[in-house]
């Protein structure tokens, strides 16, 4: 419980970077995962790069490679 509890401190600052400086529309964080939604890929992956020198530069926090995607939703519908 706690954990959720700092994410949201911690990680509120990152909210305002994304809304209010990079001006998304469909932003979605749940803890420390977060979803940027849009329907241009060049757009998307500058977002991407700009949040993760955000992070590095704020805290030295780096995205998780794994879980660092760009998907379709055409190609995030047939999988559910």
């Amino acid at each position: 419980m706690t954990s959720q509890i700092f994410a949201n401190i911690y990680l509120n600052e990152l909210d305002g970077f994304v809304k209010h400086k990079l001006k998304t529309k469909h932003y979605l964080r749940y803890g420390d995962d977060f979803i940027i939604l849009g329907d241009n890929l060049k757009k998307l992956k500058a977002l991407k790069d700009e949040v993760g020198m955000f992070l590095f530069k704020e805290w030295r926090l780096e995205l998780n490679r794994r879980n660092d995607i760009i998907i379709k939703m055409s190609r995030a519908n047939s999988t559910s």
